[in-house]
């Protein structure tokens, strides 16, 4: 959990808000990559986008401290030129799983299992989960989301806590991205999202459909009926042997 300080007040609820939002150099944005770290992010992807989502600029694979040391120049830059300063976590030893588009309720119903909760905008939530790498599939992830009731299109990419949030619909008051909470080193399992009630349940397979081949079809075939083969056959007519004068009959 964020202590509480002059840049930081209780809001209720158990979440916590920076106030010192007209200063990028606050401690919103140090915080949030201490809590990544925390949690097994080595590296970062970095994007800027514009107030209509295009992609104005990009840097992949910076190293946490070079990140640190590099974050306040790019708050700065990002809030003078309205950019938004978007942020990918990267990590060998964990899995990182985006819960976005949450209401608060269910934010905080993710408090005990998630490393970090941000407010994007007024009333807009997410929650950062980390499992450590190789107990969670794509399947799991999914049911997550599911169960979470969160946006199961999240890019795994977030805005950096104390920059604004750039967007036509919300000038000109853009809001700045806030820290919800934070739990720093926090990992979980699946186990225990299980047992919090997260996790939707497996769906079942459908039952697979079998398809034959012509050549199948004709093997499991049975062999067709003598007698139906008889009694469907059309009638012909027959004709008097043909006798041939001085011909010897065989027996005779």
């Amino acid at each position: 959990m964020v202590e509480p300080s002059k840049e930081f007040r209780n809001t209720g609820g158990g979440m916590w808000k920076d106030t010192g939002t007209d200063n990028p150099a606050n401690q919103a944005a140090p915080a949030m990559l201490e809590a990544f770290a925390s949690a097994g992010a080595s590296h970062f992807d970095i994007t800027w986008t514009t107030k209509q989502g295009d992609k104005a600029g990009f840097r992949r694979h910076i190293p946490v401290e070079t990140l640190r040391r590099l974050l306040p120049v790019m708050l700065l830059s990002a809030a003078r030129t309205e950019r938004n300063l978007i942020v990918r976590p990267v990590s060998d030893r964990a899995v990182f799983i985006q819960l976005d588009d949450l209401d608060r309720e269910r934010a905080e119903r993710l408090k005990p299992a998630a490393f970090l909760g941000l407010e994007t905008s007024p009333g807009n939530y997410q929650a950062w989960v980390s499992i450590p790498a190789g107990q969670a599939d794509k399947d799991f992830a999914r049911r997550l989301l599911k169960g979470a009731g969160a946006d199961d299109t999240a890019s795994g990419a977030t805005r950096v806590a104390g920059s604004r949030n750039f967007k036509d619909k919300y000038a000109p008051d853009f809001p700045t991205v806030q820290i919800a909470y934070s739990n720093p080193g926090l990992m979980t399992s699946p186990g225990q999202l299980e047992s919090l009630g997260l996790v939707a349940a497996p769906e079942k397979p459908a039952p697979p459909i079998l398809r034959l081949s012509g050549m199948e079809r004709i093997r499991t075939n049975k062999w067709p009926s003598y007698q139906r083969c008889l009694q469907d056959a059309p009638e012909t007519e027959t004709k008097p042997a043909r006798t041939f004068p001085g011909r010897i009959s065989p027996g005779a």
